[in-house]
């Protein structure tokens, strides 16, 4: 009896050792999301602060004291056009971190690294009075932050706002802009500016 109970034990023992065991699938590749960016906006007409026409030919004029988001043109009282002083860029990097202190956001803090890249896109698009995220070389702000030995999640861009504010109130107008801007856990940014060209990247 003894014999049999063992000998039975010992045939299942045998059957579940050469059990097929299946392996779980290994987890699908880690896919990183895609960076976040602003959409240039549309190109604007040669027409004096970059209005589009309206149908027939009928040009739509220049407001001067109103700063429209996304277009060139509009300059303001204190016009800061020319090439960014450090004041001007501190009062930037000062005008964005009120907005963001008035929704109960934290400062962010200038990063030498970000100022590179923002410098090198102000310079760019200043020059070319060209108001769009791709530099003249086909860079992308991932591109030229990278180049500056940093990296960074959002940038944005404002055309033609003659003041820092005004620049930071066209961007607190525009959804996108402001999606990065206001961004709760950007932590470092750049800024820079040349002739009115606003460029202010984040991470």
């Amino acid at each position: 009896m003894l014999k049999r109970l063992l000998l039975g034990f010992l045939l299942v023992f045998i059957s579940c050792s050469h059990e097929d065991k299946k392996e779980d699938p290994p987890p699908p590749p880690h896919k990183e999301a895609p960076d976040p960016v602003t959409p240039p906006p549309s190109d604007p007409t040669n027409l004096p602060g970059g209005f589009p026409n309206l149908p027939g030919g009928f040009p739509i004029p220049n407001l001067p004291n109103i700063p429209i988001p996304g277009f060139p043109g509009g300059g303001m009282p204190g016009d800061t056009s020319g090439p960014a002083t450090p004041d001007t860029l501190q009062g930037l990097a000062d005008a964005i971190n009120a907005a963001r202190k008035s929704r109960g956001l934290g400062e962010v803090a200038v990063e030498l690294a970000l100022n590179c890249a923002a410098k090198r896109h102000a310079d760019d698009i200043g020059e070319r009075k060209a108001c769009t995220h791709t530099g003249a070389d086909g860079s992308s702000p991932w591109d030229r932050a990278r180049d500056c030995g940093t990296s960074a999640d959002g940038e944005i861009v404002a055309c033609g706002q003659g003041t820092p504010k005004a620049a930071v109130d066209a961007w607190t107008l525009s959804p996108g802009h402001a999606a990065i801007m206001y961004a709760p856990d950007q932590t470092v940014i750049g800024v820079g500016m040349l002739n009115n060209y606003w460029v202010a990247i984040f991470r």
